[in-house]
Formats: structure tokens, C-alpha cells, sequence
């Protein structure tokens, strides 16, 4: 559940580099594949699928990859200190189909622009791919420290996960079932529990621990080289504690309002599970935004804190135990088939279809 103009206005971001454009949408003439550098032309990234836009930094020795749960992108219009590279998949399937074909990507444009340091960031079905693409990369770099930070991640997609009840981890499933590339990189990446077990990843993760998926997820992640920060709060939009922090009540009430609204326009460009996730009682979720200051860090501050993050060396039993456990986790997915699945979870079972007069969403529990 999240806004893409949380925290900083238009003219601010531009300050720092952004772009004055609009989030990519469906239908859009231009190439959404291509990121050039700002004004100087050179194609940076091409990835068929995922839409990138780059935007340059105050300081240019760091880089902040931005994925986005949605269409849209996130933090838009946020002044990131370093180098921005926001990607969204625009096929819904969290990132799975062009993982590896974006690891290697990014990790010739991190060697070609000579990064020192380099953070994953993302939410909800951006941060699975937050860690699965610093996993991919760390595995193509293990020189080079990667760093990421997740905002109430799905961590395990495969096997089968009864605590995702989002709309588009059924349909995932459903063409899973149905292409056997999506099931098969579903049953190689679909797991990112164990991503903090290499020796140069360090993964900080927030999660609410008021919402009851937000919390089974964050129970799944361990590894030497994690941070979990816990939230007092309800919401899977676990970002807007940080990003709304020491603004008025009238702001952060208006902000929520206008999420609200845009969960209710189910159209082509909206994300379905910011409808099925958003927090029952709005007057709720305000006040545990207005509560946040007290006990949790800026949004600039866990940025930086995550960046200066240094990972813990494992000694040769812990990385040989890590290998095994990596191993486990591909041969017992490869043995889990999608022939025949119970749904996700029983409070979606009679859920009808995504379409029609009566929103499905409506009926699913919500956190």
C-alpha cells in the first residue's frame, strides 16, 4: 500500500535530478525498457518487461535500485541522496520471469559506473525483488557487498504460501499452473528466506507487527547478515510509517485519503492488492502514523543507515550450511508441482473473480 509522492515535493526532487515525468502507465508510446542518463543519452539498461528510469544524485558513488509493487513507481519524487534507478514490473509477477536477465544488468551497470555503494530497496511485492535481486547479484558478484531494504517483503512464494492472501500471488499461481518458464522460475527464485546467509548481503527488513502476514513472512527471514525492524502498527504499508513521519495531521490525513481513494479505482493501472491490504479503520492507521516518530528513524535516516550497513563475515561451516540450506530449498521446491493447490488461504477461498460488479477484494480479510 503505498504513495508515490510521500515525502518530498516536485520542486525539491527536481533539485536533486528528478525528472518532471510521469510514472510509466499502460499504453505509453515511449520504449518504457530504456534508461538514459540524465540529458547525456546513453542507454544505461534495457530489460523487456520492466519499466526504468534513471535520475542522478547529489552524491554519485552510491546507487538506490527503487522496486516498485505496482505500475507505478514508488518514492517518485523523493531527493534520494545517490543515484536513482526505479523499476517496475510490468507484468505483476514479482519480478520472477526477468530476474536474472536484470541481475546481470545491473551488476555491468554498477561495475561501468564504478558504484561504492549499492541498496535494494522496495516494498511489499517490490521488496521480494528487492532481495531476490541482491541475492542474484551478490551470487554474480561476491566481491561486492550488496545491500537491500524491505518494506513488508513476500519472502516465500514457493511452496505454497497460505499467508498470502494478495490477488496477485493467485494469479501468479494460476499461470504458474499454466507456463512451465513461470513454474519453473517460481520453484528457483521463489524463495528469499535465506538471502542475509552470504557473506557480502546485508538485508534490513520493516514489518508491522499488528499485521498477522506482515509478521509470518518476517518469521520465515534469517540469516546472519539480518536486520528486522518492527513497527507498531497494522498496515502491510509499512514504508508510510517512515515516510510520513513529522508532518500535520491535515498532511498525513489528506495523504491517506487519497490512498484510499486510489485503492478504490480498481482500473488497468491500479495495483489490486493495495485494495486487498489496506488497513480496515483509516482513523486507526493515522494514528499509529502519528505515533511512529517516537520510537522509529526518518526515512533519510534508516536510508543511511542501511547503506552504511556492513555485513558479517560467515566462517567455512556457516557458508558451507547456508550452500546446503540453498540446496534444500531448490530441490524441494522443484518437487512441489502446481497440478492441484488448495487456495492460498481460506479467507479468499469463495472469493469470485477479479472482475464484475462486487469488488473480490471486498470480501478478503483485511489487516
Amino acid at each position: 500500500m503505498q504513495d508515490d509522492c510521500l515525502v518530498r515535493d516536485r520542486s525539491e526532487a527536481c533539485a536533486a535530478g528528478a525528472s518532471a515525468a510521469a510514472p510509466p502507465r499502460r499504453g505509453d508510446a515511449a520504449d518504457p525498457a530504456r534508461v538514459t542518463d540524465d540529458g547525456s543519452g546513453e542507454q544505461l539498461l534495457s530489460i523487456p518487461d520492466v519499466a526504468l528510469e534513471f535520475r542522478p544524485g547529489a552524491d554519485r558513488r552510491d546507487l538506490i535500485v527503487v522496486f516498485s509493487p505496482s505500475r507505478r513507481f514508488i518514492l517518485y519524487r523523493y531527493a534520494f541522496p545517490g543515484d536513482a534507478l526505479y523499476v517496475s514490473d510490468l507484468k505483476g509477477f514479482y519480478y520472477l520471469p526477468v530476474a536474472r536477465k536484470l541481475a546481470r544488468g545491473l551488476v555491468e551497470l554498477i561495475d561501468r559506473r564504478g558504484y561504492e555503494r549499492v541498496l535494494f530497496l522496495g516494498t511489499s511485492k517490490g521488496g521480494f525483488g528487492a532481495l531476490l535481486l541482491t541475492r542474484l547479484c551478490a551470487q554474480m558478484r561476491p566481491r561486492r557487498v550488496f545491500r537491500a531494504l524491505a518494506f513488508s517483503p513476500q519472502v516465500r512464494l514457493h511452496p505454497l504460501n497460505p499467508d498470502l492472501y494478495f490477488p496477485s500471488y493467485r494469479r501468479l499461481r494460476r499461470v504458474a499452473r499454466a507456463r512451465f518458464a513461470m513454474a519453473a522460475a517460481l520453484r528457483l527464485h521463489g524463495d528469499v528466506t535465506r538471502v542475509a546467509d552470504a557473506s557480502n548481503v546485508h538485508a534490513t527488513v520493516v514489518f508491522a507487527t499488528e499485521n498477522a502476514t506482515d509478521l509470518a513472512e518476517a518469521d520465515r527471514l534469517g540469516g546472519r547478515n539480518l536486520r528486522k525492524i518492527r513497527v507498531a502498527g497494522s498496515s502491510h504499508g509499512s514504508i508510510l510509517y517512515f515516510a510520513l513521519q513529522d508532518r500535520p495531521e491535515s498532511y498525513v490525513r489528506s495523504r491517506l485519503a487519497r490512498i484510499y481513494a486510489r485503492a478504490r479505482r480498481r482500473g488497468q493501472d491500479q495495483d489490486q492488492d493495495l485494495f486487498a491490504s489496506r488497513p480496515k479503520d483509516p482513523e486507526r492507521f493515522l494514528r499509529e502514523i502519528m505515533l511512529a516518530s517516537s520510537y522509529l528513524p526518518t526515512l533519510e535516516g534508516l536510508l543511511e543507515q542501511a547503506l552504511a550497513a556492513a555485513p558479517s563475515r560467515l566462517s567455512p561451516g556457516e557458508r558451507l550450511a547456508a550452500s546446503l540450506r540453498r540446496l534444500r530449498q531448490i530441490a524441494g521446491g522443484a518437487w512441489r508441482g502446481f497440478g492441484s493447490e488448495p487456495p492460498t488461504d481460506r479467507r479468499v477461498a469463495a472469493d469470485p473473480p477479479l472482475v464484475g460488479k462486487k469488488s473480490a477484494a471486498g470480501r478478503i480479510a483485511k489487516s
